[in-house]
């Protein structure tokens, strides 16, 4: 019964996984579609408005001619009137101009005419009836209300040809006098029916100033009322466009969804450009439907994939972890350095020290690499324990730290952490080694604020190294702070002589005279070709070994990392300090014997395979090795 309660909350925890992931991917998609939904809106309304603009700067350019021409009328009449011309010489000249104003706005017009100084005349030749009464007349009260500005009047729809016409009227510096013409709006129809063969709109009309169109994409609305409609879509294009704040608005009418965009002419005039969007948000809509299965089908897929193989996962999430840590502290090992450490310096405040131990490879010679492993670690610890959870801890040599400590760069606080660090490094190897280990271990640091001293790594680092040559010199387990006014007033020697010593002094420190040479790929290739070039030259034998780790059953294969490390350890020791060595591979290791034979060489193999047998890791992985001697007459090349 228990099993069974077991395997129905596994299930129920997975069920409640599975939905959460597919409500995140929805969330995710509903929002990528209102974005993509935005986008197409957006872009309708810019189409909208496009087009809406351009029927307005065509609408301009086409009254223009008209105003031009009245105003020019209008100027020639002034000047007759003042110079008392005769009513037949006015006629005259209206005549001609009419002719004039005919060609240059596309016979769009009859002609021009007006009341002037006393009289009515017609440039197309046209006679009034004896009722006709010039100020009775739209144009003619339209202008004198204006008082000398140009006046557009209302439309309207001539019956015998159903064509929109529109007078232009103006009245003279006389105060009486009026001059006028009417023109066709043909052009404006042209226009209209220009913007939705363009396609950027559906629908594209002109309204005057009391809502009656004057010009429509569809013909059959031309003289229409729109505010006065019921029922129709010019009603709902009213209706949203008056409760409108802004120059676009959307509206649903008869399953169809609409979108407006609205542009002011001159005279209170309205262009408005329609599109039906009905047609672009359908095609987002099956798209999310889509896209919503195919994701809850996919995310189950992979849940169930991730669910199999978590087990795999994990395990390779945490070898890649661990490239960039250091397996014996858990400090960053100096791949992980490498790729930290320079962003730090570049983009935080703070503190970059080196930690050196002193005299710890008596530690090694004394009590073996085990013991001296435990004090590694013990001092690991040590170090988290005088640090702080932002800072950076790293290991990039055999007793060689780096941290860096974000935002602090007060030199007593670096005084107070080393004399922490030394108290209580004393304090654990007493406890591992006894109270009479007699090994004057402890640490010395060097640091430098950051970025008082620069913001590059390389160079933050080599002047941390200074600051840690001063406290070597000066009697170790102590620290120094970097500071360049001290360095330049000579409390460093930095001349040829005393950088070889320096260097000469942290090489020993740091490493020991008597190890093998450990190289990477880089820099074993020169090396070896160097030692080939000079015992072709002067004679004699070279040998080389190499090492191949493996283990004895495919459960053991998880500890060959840790089994490598070690046999590197053990493989230092056994090798004398003239021998060179490169780890080719995870478990490969190629060891250059400079003057050795192949007899020596075998001798070396036997003391490392007799080394690795008092190891934890010598029943489970196996160590086999291969032989090759080089022998060398002395030919020159």
């Amino acid at each position: 019964m228990r099993k069974t309660n077991s395997k129905k909350t596994g299930w129920v925890k997975k069920l409640l996984t599975l939905v959460i992931v597919i409500a995140f991917f929805v969330a995710i998609i509903l929002t990528y579609y209102r974005l993509l939904v935005n986008e197409k809106r957006n872009a309708i309304i810019r189409d909208g408005e496009m087009s809406a603009r351009q029927v307005e700067t065509r609408f301009n350019e086409y009254l223009a001619t008209s105003v031009d021409a009245i105003e020019l009328t209008a100027y020639t009449l002034e000047g007759m009137i003042a110079e008392n011309r005769t009513g037949e010489e006015i006629l005259d000249y209206l005549l001609v101009q009419s002719t004039a104003v005919i060609n240059t706005i596309f016979e769009n017009t009859m002609g021009v005419y007006g009341y002037i100084n006393g009289g009515y005349y017609d440039g197309a030749g046209w006679i009034p009836d004896d009722d006709f009464v010039p100020k009775e007349r739209p144009w003619y009260i339209a202008a004198a209300a204006k008082g000398g500005e140009i006046t557009l009047i209302d439309p309207y729809v001539d019956a015998q040809s159903g064509t929109v016409m529109m007078s232009l009227a103006k009245l003279l510096n006389d105060g009486d006098s009026v001059v006028s013409m009417d023109i066709y709006l043909d052009r404006l129809q042209e226009i209209t029916e220009d913007a939705v063969a363009s396609d950027m709109t559906d629908i594209e009309l002109i309204l005057d100033s009391r809502s009656m169109v004057i010009a429509h994409s569809d013909r059959g609305e031309i003289g229409k009322e729109y505010d006065k409609e019921q029922g129709t879509l010019a009603a709902a294009l009213m209706e949203h466009m008056s409760a409108s704040e802004h120059d676009s608005f959307e509206l649903d009418y008869n399953g169809s969804h609409y979108i407006a965009y609205q542009a002011r002419l001159k005279n209170d005039w309205l262009c408005l450009s329609v599109k039906d969007a009905t047609d672009v948000f359908k095609p987002l809509e099956r798209l999310l439907l889509g896209t919503v299965g195919i994701t809850a089908l996919v995310v189950f897929v992979l849940t169930a994939f991730i669910s199999r193989y978590n087990k795999r996962n994990q395990t390779i999430e945490i070898l890649t972890e661990e490239t960039q840590l250091d397996k014996l502290t858990g400090f960053l090992n100096k791949g992980g350095t490498a790729a930290r450490l320079p962003e730090l310096c570049r983009t935080e405040t703070g503190m970059l020290a080196i930690l050196d131990l002193d005299n710890f490879k008596l530690v090694n010679d004394l009590y073996g690499h085990d013991m001296g492993d435990r004090v590694l670690t013990t001092f690991a610890d040590v170090v988290r324990r005088n640090t702080r959870m932002g800072d950076v801890l790293c290991r990039i040599g055999g007793d060689e730290f780096l941290i860096f400590c974000v935002n602090m760069t007060d030199a007593k606080v670096v005084s107070g952490m080393t004399k922490r660090l030394n108290q209580q490094l004393t304090e654990e190897c007493r406890r591992l080694m006894g109270e009479d280990f007699g090994i004057p271990i402890g640490v010395s640091v060097g640091a430098v604020p950051v970025p008082e001293q620069g913001r590059d790594y390389q160079t933050l680092f080599q002047l941390a190294d200074k600051a840690l040559y001063q406290v070597k010199q000066n009697g170790k387990h102590s620290y120094a702070v970097y500071d360049a006014a001290t360095h330049a007033a000579g409390t460093d020697d930095e001349t040829p002589d005393g950088e070889l010593a320096r260097i000469t002094q942290i090489l020993e420190e740091r490493g020991g005279a008597d190890a093998a040479l450990w190289l990477g790929q880089d820099a074993f290739s020169p090396v070896y070709r160097f030692v080939l070039r000079s015992l072709r030259q002067s004679g004699g034998n070279a040998s080389k070994l190499l090492f191949l780790l493996s283990t004895a059953n495919e459960d053991s294969e998880t500890i060959l990392p840790d089994a490598a490390e070690r046999f590197a350890v053990v493989l230092g020791d056994a090798l004398d300090a003239r021998d060179v060595v490169l780890q080719s591979k995870p478990t490969q290791f190629l060891v250059l014997l400079p003057r050795q034979s192949a007899a020596e060489a075998e001798a070396a193999a036997g003391r490392v395979a007799e080394a690795w047998g008092k190891t934890e890791h010598h029943e489970r992985v196996i160590v086999a090795h291969v032989t090759e001697e080089l022998h060398f007459e002395g030919a020159d090349l």
